[in-house]
């Protein structure tokens, strides 16, 4: 048995799909349905939703278009945005086996229903939760499941850390930024997942 925490590569075998629905629903809801449909067939879902109608509206829509809505699992929280990987958590498994949550902080602080997603989830899932001392979106972290992450050069700098730096960090053994050219249009949310 390994004494590393490992983070599981972005391409392994999923045990589940979180899917951001608060912007979806009411503006593509067709596209919701899209999506949901062979989601429901093959994985389980977690569906973010903002309050309990939007809960009712998902499960009205999913029953409309004759699909399992009984299979949808879901967190209500008045998140702003649908993009989960970047609020949402980062899944590594313990040296036991077990999963845990990593909980980064989020670049968006006026934003925080979004910051508290890997919470409700944790609980949701009855998992350990760590702090993580980053100000990262997950969308800029990515990892092969063998101990290399990689990550962009915005994370090193928004966090203090030189461009060139490697470093340890909880779940990944080691990390190498991105080396990504500026962006001369202003995107500061570029991420390793572009």
């Amino acid at each position: 048995m390994s004494s590393a925490i490992r983070m599981p590569g972005d391409f392994e075998p999923q045990s589940a799909i979180i899917l951001g629905c608060n912007e979806l629903l009411p503006h593509c809801p067709r596209l919701l349905v899209d999506l949901l449909t062979p989601l429901l067939h093959c994985i389980p879902l977690i569906a973010i939703v903002n309050d309990e109608a939007q809960r009712m509206q998902l499960l009205t829509l999913a029953c409309d278009w004759g699909l399992p809505a009984q299979l949808i699992h879901f967190i209500c929280l008045p998140v702003v945005g649908m993009w989960v990987r970047d609020y949402g958590p980062v899944f590594v498994q313990k040296p036991d086996g077990e999963l845990m949550i990593l909980d980064a902080r989020y670049a968006w602080q006026d934003r925080p229903a979004d910051d508290q997603v890997p919470t409700e989830l944790a609980a949701l899932l009855r998992l350990p939760v760590n702090k993580v001392p980053l100000l990262m979106e997950g969308g800029n972290l990515l990892s092969n499941g063998q101990g290399l992450c990689v990550t962009t050069n915005g994370v090193l700098s928004r966090n203090g850390l030189p461009d060139e730096c490697r470093f340890q960090l909880t779940s990944c053994a080691l990390i190498v930024p991105l080396m990504l050219p500026s962006c001369n249009d202003g995107d500061t949310n570029s991420n390793s997942g572009d």
